[in-house]
């Protein structure tokens, strides 16, 4: 039996950056439709995400409330880490964002030519 791929998308800026994270997220799930697709985003564009057909699960993250220190950031990266995501599309560019895949320690693969840019893991 093969396990179903684990895709993780990282978008945790404003809405219309989610919003046009969404064709992304579309074409993933077109073109893997058995992989289970996880997005993180802050608590004010996860109600957009919570009934998009192609996403499994919103994992939010206050990075301006109670997650704003660096052990919010370590704490996501574990939680991260128990999920063993096969892949991480980071389509932002911060250096936060960029952190965050390595903190869960997802695969990296190829991205952007520097991390402060965005980091994009798509090994399948």
């Amino acid at each position: 039996m093969h396990e179903k791929k684990r895709i993780l998308v990282l978008q945790t800026a404003f809405i219309g950056d989610v919003v046009l994270a969404l064709p992304l997220v579309q074409s993933l799930h077109e073109h893997l439709p058995d992989a289970l697709i996880d997005f993180v985003a802050i608590p004010s564009t996860a109600n957009l995400l919570a009934n998009h057909p192609a996403v499994h699960r919103v994992i939010v993250y206050d990075k301006r409330g109670v997650d704003k220190t660096i052990g919010g950031m370590l704490r996501l990266g574990r939680q991260l880490r128990e999920e063993k995501y096969d892949a991480a599309l980071v389509p932002h560019r911060s250096l936060r964002s960029a952190v965050i895949p390595l903190l869960g320690k997802v695969r990296p693969g190829s991205g952007f030519p520097r991390v402060r840019e965005s980091f994009c893991s798509l090994r399948l």
